[in-house]
């Protein structure tokens, strides 16, 4: 059995890990909590929003040629067109692999994310900063929540999550978990730092994130790892039994 192999045998054992249930529970509540309250601010324009220009004004002071290269670089990574392009190449890659579970996970979760983007967007309404501080193309949409920073934090999250299984080591597992945070900050702040979002934009896009990337998760234990369960009863009946041995010898 390759690496790869190995990998999706881990995520087809048998019974879901209630531990995994429980976080993605606590996650999906809890972020839902927050980002219903945070919305509410939001539309409401008070307690935290009115600390948003202030971030944003720090952020632009402190505006270089350099960081501004790397924050054009970082926002590009979690742009419709870099994480469209990996989406639909992480997809093939699967698909090649007959890997069917993962790249269905895939493909469907980043269609679903791009909705989510553009409901929560509308029913929320905000407005951008001016586009008098936005370095680039302006953006017309509305800014809550920060799109990039949404989509970066599920995309990334599911390909650490695929190669976080597929090793080892705690602790190279550890530096991919760190590297997914890293670079999903990066993106945030590259949003705010270009002016295309407010920091209250960015925190919601990383709290939604992570509210799919959990559902993703009960959604991988409690239905995926019971397929995986039933295919496995019928290997391991009688008739299954037969079925295989008769696979075997017309080979």
């Amino acid at each position: 059995m390759n690496s790869l192999d190995r990998t999706f045998a881990i995520l087809n054992a048998r019974g879901p890990k209630w531990p995994v249930v429980i976080v993605a529970l606590v996650v999906i509540l809890g972020g839902t909590a927050l980002l219903v309250w945070l919305g509410g601010e939001v539309v409401e324009r008070d307690w935290p929003t009115t600390y948003d220009p202030t971030v944003g004004q720090w952020f632009i002071d402190a505006r270089t040629p350099l960081l501004t290269s790397l924050a054009t670089a970082a926002t590009f990574m979690g742009g419709l067109l870099c994480i469209g392009t990996l989406s639909v190449l992480v997809v093939i890659f699967f698909l090649v692999r007959r890997r069917w579970t993962a790249a269905l996970t895939v493909g469907v979760t980043m269609a679903l994310s791009g909705v989510v983007t553009l409901v929560v967007k509308n029913l929320v309404r905000r407005a951008r900063p001016s586009i008098d501080v936005v370095l680039g193309t302006p953006d017309t949409q509305f800014s809550w929540p920060s799109g990039h920073t949404f989509n970066s934090t599920v995309f990334y999250g599911l390909l650490a999550g695929f190669v976080i299984l597929w090793l080892r080591s705690r602790w190279a597992r550890a530096l991919v978990a760190l590297g997914w945070l890293a670079l999903v900050a990066c993106v945030g702040l590259s949003r705010i730092y270009l002016g295309y979002h407010w920091l209250t934009d960015v925190i919601a896009g990383f709290v939604l994130g992570l509210v799919v990337l959990a559902m993703v998760a009960l959604v991988h234990e409690f239905w995926i790892r019971r397929d995986s369960h039933l295919r496995n009863i019928e290997d391991d009946s009688p008739a299954g039994g037969k079925d295989l041995v008769h696979r075997e010898g017309s080979r």
